[in-house]
């Protein structure tokens, strides 16, 4: 029985107290380049999702527990590489003005020490929920509206082409809407990318919970800027209709509330996707999933032939 939880979880509860104490070290070590990032992400609201990355990571690690089995919990020399690259770009970040570097390298020098302890096996069986790590790293003002300004730009057409297509007279002028004679700025309506990284991040947890094939894990992971653009478009409908008709009172808080719903909408368009594609024969769980079924089954038909029999 001993051995075969060793199989199961490589790490005793020695190797994980120490990893823990290693990388709070690093942590401390990197304070002043996590002060900054914990000031950041909770004073600005378009970072605030950046506190949801390590939950979300552990809960991906708890979900598919099951794939610790055969990695080997021994110290890696992977960890110490990834500590002085994430050690130099922090360096390099911080005397040369390049905040988003300065953050990334912090996580990677917590990332590194973690490893070094529990061993480079879990990175890479494991890969892609640790690139979920890139998310904890606020962007840079000019990188963030390199990216929103398209994107609002984007909103307001697809918005005002819906609206008008059921015959709400909608008026554009860039980014700004006039509905009913008020006029609203989309940037206002969708709050910056703050929902977009957000649902992405959901996407992501999504696809990494669900027992799903490898190529449709990252179908979902390729299709997650969609899925939450789309989820923005039906948040931003009813919230620009509700600031031409309603008080703004009542319109803010809509929009605050539609925030929140989108997050059971995106799994359920995920969910619709996942159907749509195991209704067109394609096989999308993974295949220990299917054979956990089947296993089920043939225990159930050996149940129901002994009764049958006595």
């Amino acid at each position: 029985m001993i051995q075969r939880s060793e199989q199961q979880f490589p790490w005793t509860a020695r190797q994980l107290v120490l990893a823990a104490i290693v990388v709070a070290a690093a942590v401390l070590a990197m304070g002043s380049s996590w002060g900054d990032w914990a000031r950041i992400s909770a004073s600005e609201e378009e970072y605030s999702q950046d506190f949801l990355v390590i939950p979300f990571i552990a809960i991906i690690l708890f979900v598919d527990r099951a794939r610790f089995k055969g990695i080997k919990g021994e110290t890696s020399w992977v960890g110490p590489l990834i500590v002085g690259c994430g050690w130099g770009m922090a360096w390099y970040g911080y005397n040369y003005a390049h905040q988003s570097l300065w953050h990334a390298g912090a996580v990677l020098v917590a990332l590194g020490a973690g490893v070094t302890v529990l061993g480079h096996g879990v990175l890479l069986r494991f890969f892609a929920v640790f690139m979920m790590l890139a998310f904890m790293v606020p962007l840079s003002n000019r990188t963030r509206l390199q990216i929103a300004e398209p994107l609002q730009r984007a909103m307001a057409v697809i918005v005002a082409s819906v609206l008008q297509f059921f015959g709400e007279p909608v008026g554009r002028q860039g980014n700004l809407l006039t509905v009913n004679g008020q006029q609203v700025a989309i940037a206002e309506a969708c709050n910056g990318l703050r929902m977009v990284f957000t649902l992405i991040l959901v996407c992501w947890l999504f696809a990494f919970v669900t027992p799903l094939k490898s190529w449709v894990r990252w179908m979902i992971i390729l299709l997650s800027p969609l899925t939450a653009l789309v989820c923005n478009v039906l948040r931003l409908i009813p919230t620009l209709v509700l600031y031409g008709h309603a008080k703004k009172e009542t319109a803010d808080r809509f929009h605050d509330m539609a925030g929140w719903a989108m997050l059971p909408v995106a799994f359920f368009l995920l969910m619709l996707l996942i159907h749509t594609i195991e209704a067109c024969g394609v096989e999308v769980r993974s295949d220990e999933e299917v054979g956990a079924e089947r296993e089920e089954e043939r225990g159930a038909l050996g149940v129901s032939a002994a009764g049958s029999v006595s």
